[in-house]
Order: structure tokens, then C-alpha cells, then sequence
């Protein structure tokens, strides 16, 4: 019996012969203790419906202030209310809370009592009880970003590298005098950004950091010897993680990659592959690109959306691994595999909650969920290319949780295999896992035949049962 690698995760490299592996709603565990296997795949989480009321229009954005949930969808601003009764049942309810012009994603920040939404190029509101346009004839906006620093909203003036800020801890009051720029390089300003209590500001060539040094104007000033030459792609495509943010940019004359910057020094992160697949993006699929970042079970995923791919980076994976492990999101709508549908992700009442990138139903991201909002999620892997042989195969056997369906229902894997590597497969043969308390039952192919040393199995997903894939084997001679 010889085990075969699996858990390469989203490695399709545009020579295929190469390596065409991917990784579909299937995320690489690398167990840090004695077990069956070094590696194996666990199952994405689902999505659960928080509100059965009418459906929402797409999601804007999203946000946590004093442990509530917000929601821009749409042209409204919604928040998520949680109410317990006498008998300790709790009811999550959606609440509309007034309206937010504009159809793009917006950028949002709070100073625990005040919510600050900025429409990029567009107006800006504040949420402090009831939702008003800041109106102040000093706000020198239109803004691009906004983030919350030191006791300021601070905002990144349109097309230009101009950044100011609102009065101490008001978002509604502003003076004229109060900005600044950042002038170590004469690129504009594509977003701005706060780690450690750090302020960077991030243009299209450099980032800059800014920190807190008071007086009667603008207070921030710029930390000389601290820049970074390295730019940011697109307002939204740069999001937190615990140990830093991650970005989509480049320095000068670099192809796009993704980095990871973290207190001061910057590490790519991205694969050859996730790289070429940045640079087959068009112009307008990376502006419309976005990022988002989520913890569970432990894993720790930042993810990327960029046109119709959904790209996830394991940290925690990848640092114990020792090397960079990417997987693949994908939804299921109206008959096509695209994108992932979560637009948004935010933590709030001991849950992920997620907005929906299609029709802006908001659900919570859950383990042990393997439907989105009904729909069963379909889940993909593939293999190396068989090194050496040709062999002669006799059994092959993919090890998975058996007897986790139901007394009625008998959840199947598919197979299927290429031998021009990963360009066409074979039709997919499926084996059985074992009906509810079948323990025993063993997954196997048998008598494969000649194996060429370039063939690549490809394994598919699909039912409503544990999706744990442990271990690959095949006997060979």
C-alpha cells in the first residue's frame, strides 16, 4: 500500500503537467500530534439563514460596534438585535436603521459609540442612534477609507495622497486645518490602515506609517525611516489577521502578489500560481476585489475575491506546515460554480456573521453546516501526478468518515482521473461511505489497471454528511 499526496491544497500551475491541484470547500489540516495521517482535509463551514424575512439587497459591507452586528445592504444600514426571553430563547432579528446612497462597497469604523460609514468618492454618514450624513462644512471629504485611531476618525481624501481627521471622539465635528500628507512618495493614497495602533497609510507605490504626536492641528505625523515600498491594488483588498494584514500589491516593476506585513517587515505569502492568477485579472475585476479575514476551529483563513475566484490563505496551516497552503471557496448559484457568496464577515454574539454577495440574505457561518442557506456544498480535490511507475493498481481507497449518513441515505464519493494532467477527466465513478452506524464499510476502487506516472485523481463531494477526508491509498505493483 502506497499513500498518496492529497492535501497539496490550490496549486494549479499554468503548466499543468506540473501540478493541477486544487482544493474546493475542502481546507488542509496538519495535525500537530500523533494520528492517522500528518494531513488530511476538513470540510469549509456552511451558512445558516439569521432572518426569514424578505430577501435583502446585496452586501456593501459589514461591521462590529459594542458587540452589534451592522450591515450596509443595499441602499440601507441594518443591525442584527438579539433578544432573550423568559424561557432563555433567543431570537436574532434584522433591524433597518436608514439609508446609505451609492452601489459600491463602503468603508466602515466606530469609536464604541458612534458608527462611521464613508461611501469611496461618495458621502459619509455617522450612526450614533440615528443615521445622518456628516454634514459639518468642514469635512474635507469626499473620503476613500475610514478608520478609527487614537480616539479619531481618520479618512483618506479622494485621488490624492491628503489624509485628515474628525475632532476627539466625534465623528460629526471637524476643522478645516486638521490634515495632512503623506509625502514620501507622490502616489495617491488607495486606503489607510491601523495595526498595533500604528496609522499607515497605504498609496498605489509605498506605505507610510503615521503615529499620534498631538497638538492643536493635525496630530498624526509621519514615522521617518518607516516606509515600505510597496503598494496596495485596490482599497479593499487589504484586511487585519492577528498578527499584522495582508494586502494585494506590488513594489516597482513587480507583478501583483500577496503580502503580509507584519510589524515592519513585509513577506509574500502568494504561490506562483495564486500569482498568475492575480495577473490574468482584469483592471476592473481587482477594483472590484475584496478581502475579508475569519477564525474557526481553530484555522485561521484570509481570503481574497477577485472576479470570479475565491482564494483562502491558512496561516496557522501554512506556519505549521512550513510552507504556504492556499484552498479554494466556491458557491453554487443558479446552477454555476462561482465565487464564494460571503461578501462580508464579521464576529459578533459568539458568531460569524456573513453577508451575501448575491442577494444580501445575512446567515452565520457555522462548523459542522455543510449547506449554504439549504443548498449542499460541492466539494473538490485532485492529487499530484503519480511519480515513477507506470503501476499496476489494483485498489485504490480514500479514507473518510464512513457510516455518517443517514438510516436512509448512503453518501457517495466520486472519482474521476486525468492522464494529460488536469486538462480533461475521465466520468466520475462513485463508492458508497456507509448508512448511518455502517462503521465498517470500506471506500474502494478496484482494479484500476496501468497506471501512467501522470495521472491525476480528482475526488468529489456533495452530501450532507461528515466531509472528513483522512487518508489516500493505493496498492501497487
Amino acid at each position: 500500500m502506497v499513500d498518496l499526496p492529497f492535501t497539496g491544497g490550490f496549486y494549479n500551475s499554468k503548466a499543468t503537467p506540473l501540478s493541477s491541484q486544487i482544493c474546493v470547500n475542502w481546507y488542509v489540516n496538519v495535525n500537530e500530534a500523533g494520528a492517522l495521517n500528518q494531513e488530511n482535509l476538513f470540510g469549509s463551514a456552511g451558512i445558516e439563514l439569521v432572518d426569514a424575512g424578505q430577501p435583502l439587497e446585496s452586501n456593501r459591507g459589514s461591521h462590529e460596534m459594542a458587540g452589534v452586528p451592522f450591515f450596509v445592504n443595499g441602499n440601507t444600514l441594518y443591525r442584527i438585535v438579539r433578544t432573550v426571553d423568559e424561557a432563555n430563547i433567543e431570537t436574532l432579528t434584522v433591524e433597518s436603521l436608514g439609508t446609505i446612497e451609492g452601489t459600491g462597497r463602503v468603508s466602515m469604523a466606530d469609536n464604541g459609540l458612534q458608527l462611521c460609514i464613508v461611501v469611496p468618492g461618495g458621502k459619509a454618514y455617522i450612526f450614533d442612534g440615528t443615521l445622518n450624513e456628516i454634514a459639518d462644512p468642514d469635512f474635507n471629504g469626499p473620503a476613500e477609507t475610514v478608520v478609527f485611531v487614537d480616539g479619531y476618525f481618520v479618512f483618506n481624501k479622494t485621488n490624492s495622497n491628503v489624509i485628515f481627521h474628525s475632532e476627539l471622539r466625534d465623528g460629526t465635528n471637524y476643522n478645516a486645518l486638521d490634515f495632512g500628507e503623506a509625502e514620501s512618495d507622490p502616489d495617491n493614497i488607495v486606503a489607510l490602515h491601523v495595526d498595533r495602533n500604528t496609522l499607515y497609510a497605504i498609496g498605489t507605490e509605498t506605505i507610510e506609517p503615521f503615529q499620534n504626536v498631538g497638538g492643536t492641528a493635525f496630530v498624526f505625523a509621519p514615522i521617518r525611516g518607516g516606509v515600505i515600498s510597496k503598494g496596495l491594488r485596490s482599497r479593499f483588498l487589504v484586511y487585519d489577521n492577528s498578527y499584522g494584514f495582508i494586502f494585494i500589491g506590488k513594489g516597482e516593476e513587480e507583478t501583483l502578489a500577496v503580502w503580509w506585513f507584519n510589524g515592519g517587515n513585509v513577506t509574500k505569502i502568494s504561490t506562483v500560481p495564486v500569482d498568475e492568477l492575480l495577473g490574468q485579472a482584469t483592471q476592473e475585476q481587482l477594483e472590484e476585489g475584496f478581502s475579508f479575514y475569519h477564525s474557526i476551529d481553530g484555522a485561521q483563513f484570509w481570503g481574497l475575491t477577485v472576479g470570479n475566484t475565491t482564494l483562502i490563505y491558512d496561516s496557522l496551516a501554512s506556519s505549521i506546515a512550513g510552507r504556504k497552503i492556499w484552498h479554494e471557496r466556491s458557491s453554487r448559484v443558479e446552477g454555476l460554480d462561482i465565487q464564494w457568496r460571503a461578501s462580508t464577515i464579521v464576529s459578533a454574539y459568539n458568531r460569524l456573521f456573513v453577508g451575501d454577495l448575491f442577494d444580501g440574505r445575512i446567515g452565520v457561518l457555522k462548523s459542522g453546516v455543510r449547506r449554504e442557506y439549504g443548498s449542499v456544498i460541492i466539494r473538490k480535490c485532485s492529487t499530484q501526478p503519480f511519480d515513477g511507475g507506470p503501476y499496476r493498481v489494483s485498489e485504490l481507497e480514500p479514507r473518510m468518515v464512513s457510516g455518517s449518513g443517514t438510516y436512509e441515505l448512503d453518501p457517495l464519493l466520486g472519482m474521476s482521473y486525468s492522464d494529460n494532467g488536469g486538462r480533461t477527466f475521465s466520468e466520475m465513478t462513485f463508492r458508497g461511505l456507509g448508512k448511518a452506524g455502517d462503521y465498517k464499510r470500506r471506500t474502494i476502487w478496484r482494479r484500476l489497471g496501468r497506471v501512467p506516472k501522470q495521472r491525476v485523481l480528482m475526488f468529489q463531494f456533495s452530501e450532507d454528511s461528515d466531509p472528513s477526508f483522512l487518508k489516500l491509498e493505493a496498492k501497487t505493483a
